[in-house]
């Protein structure tokens, strides 16, 4: 379904491409399942930025609140989401 998609063996986080947090419905069901948090996962293998999408960033969401997150519905949140480009 979603290429980037991958979960955590607890289930409590989910890594994925921000664009594909823009579908809105796709962004209620994750918000319902309790995804309430976010932030930008930054890749340090150069071989891996360059193969990435320029197009959004790689993000992880949490169900719980892990270090350096944003409530997903908030300014910072959203502004992670609707980011135009990886850097």
């Amino acid at each position: 379904m979603y290429p980037y998609s991958f979960y955590s063996s607890d289930n409590n986080m989910m890594r994925m491409l921000s664009i594909d947090l823009r579908d809105e419905a796709y962004f209620n069901m994750l918000y319902n399942r309790g995804f309430k948090y976010i932030r930008q996962y930054h890749v340090k293998d150069f071989k891996k930025i360059v193969r990435d999408p320029t197009i959004g960033c790689i993000v992880e969401i949490f169900k719980i609140k892990d270090s350096a997150c944003a409530a997903i519905k908030s300014e910072k949140g959203q502004h992670i989401i609707n980011k135009s480009c990886y850097f």
